[in-house]
């Protein structure tokens, strides 16, 4: 692993600040030899820096490894770039992305897969204990997640009981005591896996069917959720993108988070979505608690109210796919479109 403090990254980028209150725009060249597969977008709590995971593999290579980059949200300038070694995997981030898993050689016959708990402003790395995964040997290597505050692990397994083969145990990492764990059957088709989510429930979900939010501790079903889902930091709402795999009329829809009954949808989201290999719905993220929801669609991001699902802002884009992330307070948006990275500032 490197790390690195440098205002003047390797990364050839220029940066033009617009007047107050209008969006802050990075345009960063595209790599030459560097093949960017997908990335993810945080802020940090006082909205100061944005931290962005990239996916990428260099030239002649087959394999991917992570990059973490921190900007300054208000100039848009790099402040630090972590790179971590071949085969590294981004999983899961606190909601301040202070905090990652990040896993190694998965799908590697020839190494040792694993999981760290990366501090990323540290560079400092901490195994997960292997036996946290009950002796699991997935093909992909061991998955795990993180709570929105650090303090839980969710491990995955497929080590239950026949009838529930699926299992996600929830570890306090800083007394590294089991707190809770919960079961449940496969999915009829898909990929399938297990989370703990934001705000330290149990995710059960599959990438066709969706899943169910569960208590740790009882096992009783909160919600049932869509293949994609954005659950706010404190559990409140979920916010369901429609699915593409029923060629029927859907809405993005506001759901409470304990209880499952929808409220809301999301001003402008209702429509027949048949299914294709291009999402119409692309990424979501909550602006912490502050009543604020982003969401990517082809050409545009947008930002509502939440629990009314009122458009009040929007943004477009010119690529086929965008990353997005918002700041607690709900007033920056970051939005990366392939080569260019754009902060925008909100009344």
């Amino acid at each position: 692993m490197r790390i690195r403090w440098d205002w003047a990254v390797v990364v050839s980028a220029f940066l033009v600040v617009l007047s107050r209150g209008a969006a802050q725009e990075v345009d960063v060249e595209p790599l030459q030899g560097v093949s960017l597969y997908k990335d993810a977008l945080f802020f940090s709590k006082d909205g100061q820096w944005l931290r962005e995971f990239q996916l990428r593999s260099l030239e002649g290579e087959r394999h991917y490894r992570v990059r973490v980059v921190t900007y300054d949200a208000r100039t848009g300038a790099v402040v630090h770039v972590v790179d971590l070694e071949k085969d590294s995997w981004f999983l899961s981030a606190t909601t301040d992305a202070r905090v990652a898993l990040i896993s190694f050689n998965g799908g590697v016959e020839t190494a040792r897969a694993y999981v760290v708990r990366l501090d990323v402003e540290t560079g400092r790395q901490e195994e997960i204990p292997a036996q946290w995964f009950g002796g699991d040997h997935r093909p992909d290597g061991p998955y795990a997640t993180i709570s929105g505050d650090g303090r839980l692990i969710g491990a995955y397994s497929e080590t239950g009981p026949p009838e529930r083969p699926r299992v996600v145990t929830l570890y306090d990492w800083q007394t590294k005591k089991k707190i809770a764990q919960q079961s449940t059957g496969f999915p009829g088709g898909g990929f399938s896996w297990g989370d703990v989510t934001v705000d330290g429930k149990i995710l059960f979900h599959s990438n066709r069917s969706g899943g169910k939010v569960v208590d740790p501790k009882t096992g009783h079903k909160l919600t049932f959720v869509n293949p994609q889902t954005y659950r706010s930091p404190d559990g409140a709402w979920d916010v369901d993108f429609p699915n593409p795999m029923f060629d029927e009329e859907q809405a993005a829809t506001i759901t409470d988070g304990m209880t499952g009954i929808v409220v809301d949808e999301l001003e402008g989201s209702r429509g027949t979505y048949t299914y294709t290999l291009v999402r119409p719905w692309e990424e979501g993220a909550f602006c912490g608690t502050s009543g604020r929801f982003v969401a990517a669609r082809a050409g545009t991001v947008e930002v509502f109210e939440i629990p009314s699902g009122k458009r009040i802002a929007a943004f477009p884009h010119v690529d086929a796919a965008a990353s997005v992330a918002c700041s607690a307070d709900g007033k920056r948006v970051g939005i990366r479109s392939v080569a260019r990275l754009t902060i925008h500032r909100l009344q």
